[in-house]
């Protein structure tokens, strides 16, 4: 991958959006998306104007990959606005599928059938803002210190679901990974899916390891965009 291809990608995470919204955006067959993040192509002199009024850096800093370091959560405008109902009585909330079987615990064996979670039937309300309303949210508990201090054990995280198809573009930020059985969340730095078949998945809290799974065994991704409540 080009400095060009990783910096596109951690902008798409960024603004939270996928290779398929961001050509809707830009009026272009997403097949040009995916062909720049694997560093196949590059943009042209238009495309790269377009990207630069969409994600709001200069062309010059998309050619030389000069942005500040990726939040700790997938993206910060967003980890701002979604806020839980408790307390905002004069907002507009959203009940989100609320799963409460821990993020490292194994799930019912119905969930591999669903990857849309249509069989949950409690629910979390969260203030929702506007770019989120139309994606597969979730809510989701927390177990466990290998993302501390960015996620201590006991926070809940608002995720969205990541299209199959663009599974093997995401990196640069905290994701929610069933595999095989597991259900971990961890941060992706690289994603390699298209040259090793494997992803490895990081912890943040150096005390624990990284996990590397087979593409083949990952069923289902969401994107953590959000802590919705932690304890104190």
């Amino acid at each position: 991958m080009s400095e060009l291809s990783i910096m596109i990608q951690t902008l798409i995470d960024r603004k939270g959006l996928n290779p398929t919204e961001l050509a809707h955006q830009m009026g272009i067959k997403p097949q040009s998306i995916y062909q720049w993040l694997s560093g196949k192509t590059e943009p042209g002199k238009k495309n790269l104007h377009r990207l630069s009024e969409i994600f709001g850096v200069s062309v010059g800093d998309l050619m030389k990959g000069e942005i500040s370091e990726p939040s700790i959560l997938a993206n910060d405008d967003l980890a701002n606005k979604a806020k839980t109902a408790k307390g905002f009585a004069n907002e507009v909330y959203t009940y989100i599928p609320y799963l409460t079987a821990k993020a490292q615990a194994g799930f019912p064996h119905i969930v591999y059938d669903d990857c849309r979670l249509n069989w949950i039937e409690e629910a979390y309300a969260v203030i929702l803002p506007e770019e989120l309303k139309k994606k597969q949210s979730l809510v989701i508990d927390v177990l466990g210190d290998s993302m501390e201090p960015r996620i201590v054990s006991g926070a809940k995280v608002l995720a969205v679901h990541v299209p199959t198809n663009d599974i093997r573009y995401e990196s640069g930020g905290i994701y929610a990974v069933l595999y095989a059985n597991r259900f971990v969340i961890k941060r992706i730095k690289t994603n390699t899916l298209t040259t090793t078949k494997t992803l490895t998945l990081h912890s943040d809290n150096a005390e624990f390891g990284e996990i590397i799974v087979d593409a083949e065994d990952i069923q289902c991704m969401w994107k953590v965009v959000a802590k919705v409540w932690e304890p104190v």
